[in-house]
């Protein structure tokens, strides 16, 4: 179990974020930007690409360290609140899953806010599921036998100055 720790973050951190930049929050600028312009079919569809390949990503991982933690000679109790926190995150990458694939964009209003709402939802399953990694490196140090130098830093990327990340 030593040498999983590159794994998981293999697994968990590669590819664009749907993490917003603070630049790109305005409110009701933003907002009214959002209301006035037309619906581009293909930026939303590499939007919820991105997001759907997120919460996948974040599924996995989740899935993982619940496995891993399960699995390990550590007692229960010790083992515990990984493990709640690891099925919390599995359920929440489901949900947000589901409410991607289920979106169907249009001109309307609603429909541009539940992007919104969508976006800002994989923002914070990513950062729950950076929490986790976190908390997981930290597990493996007290419990695996891991050194602090043995593990890997955990880290979000923020997005450029593409709209579609």
């Amino acid at each position: 179990m030593k040498h999983l720790t590159p794994f998981l973050v293999v697994l968990c951190v590669a590819g664009c974020s749907s993490v917003p930049s603070a630049t790109s929050r305005m409110g009701a600028v933003r907002q009214n930007a959002v209301d006035d312009a037309p619906v581009d079919l293909q930026r939303v569809e590499r939007k919820r690409t991105n997001m759907a390949w997120s919460a996948e990503i974040t599924l996995q991982c989740a899935r993982f360290v619940k496995d891993l933690a399960q699995r390990s000679w550590v007692a229960p109790s010790e083992k515990q609140e990984i493990i709640a926190r690891a099925a919390i995150l599995v359920q929440h990458a489901q949900t947000h899953m589901k409410a991607v694939a289920a979106y169907v964009p249009n001109d309307s209003k609603e429909s541009r806010n539940a992007m919104l709402l969508l976006v800002d939802q994989s923002a914070g399953l990513e950062s729950e599921r950076i929490t986790l990694e976190r908390e997981w490196a930290v597990w493996q140090v007290q419990y695996n036998g891991l050194k602090p130098e043995e593990t890997d830093l955990i880290f979000s990327r923020t997005p450029g100055n593409d709209p579609d990340c």
